[in-house]
């Protein structure tokens, strides 16, 4: 087996027994992730239920709903019309719409500035009971109306001010310049052309698989249901886009510096150099692209917030890495399950000369004692000890080192001070050579089925 073989293959053992325990702890409804790199699907997986009523179990091949990432595909169409010298970053929307003509702020936005959430105008009205389901998306007319009518926030370009409404006015721009309706411009110079199958810029009455949206626990006490199959109207360039972890993470492989199916690479750094500061320190905006640092790498993508599903898809320039998670609950977190397939990948890819030199028969197993679940990773005269209840447990902060002497005991060579750092842990063999037990410091493990409560 090759380098890379082992790499992805440990890499997926690990990754399905962590994904078996978030479930089991966090009782999400589903999650649907991906991993692509080099333009190759490495990992997919759908765990729970597209539908808790009817018992539905997720598939990857299932549709939610991405929400803002839709600003990445608009931003994309932005460039694509910059390029083809049909309009300028630097253009004036005044000069695609008509904007209020007694607001000084919107008479000087101009398209960058809308890109960015510079332009100051309302995140999503004063009418913005639909992201609660209070009533309807704001359609195109809606838009053209605030357009007219409304007044700016703030003034432009003093400070990043997230807005759907701005994004909506884009999609106006795209189609008044392109003559065609936004999404339908979307489709076919975007979607169609790298070849995306399951991903549509809005709800799609005639598809059959999306998922449902619940609500946290918290509110009562349990799931419910919140539907999926709703439409975004005019915002649709801020918010509609649905589609499946896979073809989001195959979305950005198309980004990659050198490819050229829809953007130049000239362009696309403007797309993704983050230069607005987001308050609270959660990274910065580009054109469209938001900019975080994540275990060490600089990745650019976007979250999306939709009634019912959480998602966040980044692509890591350098390994040419995409991720793209979503969870169907308002109380879901998806940054964590994303951190630790990029984690987790790296700690595999950072061994890779080492992974067939494997001592023990198995190369991971998992041991338990009344205090925890402990993750074994065997790697070449190492061993890594982690709890899948971590995320990123692979990381140095939540990972122990040991390594293996001839007699098959292990000295802990790195771990915490509060840890036992330099003890030995004895391992117990069953007749085919894998671990049955191990003592931790005196401390008996076990497999699962021999654990047993202590009787006092």
């Amino acid at each position: 087996m090759s380098e890379n073989s082992l790499v992805i293959s440990r890499f997926k053992k690990f990754m399905n027994a962590w994904l078996d325990s978030y479930m089991e702890r966090l009782e999400e409804p589903s999650i649907s992730l991906a991993m692509v790199k080099d333009g190759k699907v490495i990992y997919k997986k759908a765990v729970g239920y597209s539908n808790l009523e009817d018992k539905s179990k997720a598939k990857t091949t299932d549709l939610y709903r991405f929400a803002s990432h839709s600003k990445n595909f608009t931003a994309v169409a932005i460039m694509q019309l910059v390029e083809r010298d049909l309009l300028s970053l630097d253009d004036k929307l005044k000069k695609f719409i008509d904007v209020n003509k007694e607001d000084k702020t919107f008479q000087s936005i101009t398209i960058r500035q809308l890109l960015s959430h510079q332009a100051g105008v309302s995140r999503d009205s004063e009418n913005s009971g639909f992201w609660s389901y209070q009533k309807e998306f704001l359609s195109k007319d809606d838009l053209v109306d605030l357009a007219k009518n409304s007044k700016a926030v703030i003034e432009n370009n003093t400070r990043f001010k997230y807005s759907n409404i701005g994004y909506g006015f884009l999609g106006l721009v795209i189609e008044k310049v392109t003559g065609e309706n936004y999404n339908d411009y979307v489709k076919s110079n975007i979607i169609d052309k790298i070849g995306l199958k399951n991903t549509e810029m809005d709800y799609n009455p005639s598809k059959e698989n999306y998922v449902t949206g619940y609500t946290g626990k918290l509110l009562t006490g349990k799931y419910e249901l919140l539907s999926a199959e709703v439409l975004t109207h005019g915002l649709s360039p801020a918010a509609g886009v649905c589609s499946t972890p896979e073809e989001m993470a195959m979305f950005y492989q198309n980004l990659a510096m050198g490819n050229k199916n829809l953007v130049s690479d000239s362009l696309k750094k403007e797309l993704f150099r983050g230069v607005y500061e987001i308050s609270g320190g959660t990274g910065k905006y580009g054109l469209g692209f938001k900019e975080i640092k994540l275990h060490g790498s600089t990745l650019v993508g976007h979250g999306g917030l939709f009634p019912g599903q959480i998602s966040a898809s980044y692509f890591d320039q350098e390994s040419n890495i995409s991720v793209s998670v979503v969870v169907s609950a308002i109380d879901g977190d998806p940054m964590g399950p994303l951190g630790t397939l990029l984690s987790t990948y790296k700690f595999f890819e950072k061994h890779k000369d080492e992974l067939e030199k494997t001592k023990f028969k198995d190369n991971q197993f998992e041991l338990y004692s009344l205090w925890a679940s402990t993750r074994f990773i065997i790697v070449g005269d190492n061993v890594y000890l982690t709890s899948v209840a971590y995320s990123n447990p692979l990381s140095d902060d939540n990972c122990t080192e040991l390594t293996i002497n001839e007699d098959n005991t292990c000295k802990i060579t790195k771990a915490s001070g509060m840890g036992s750092y330099g003890e030995m842990i004895n391992f117990n063999f069953d007749e085919d050579n894998k671990v049955k037990s191990a003592l931790y410091s005196g401390s008996l493990m076990c497999k699962k089925e021999d654990f047993e409560l202590p009787k006092f």
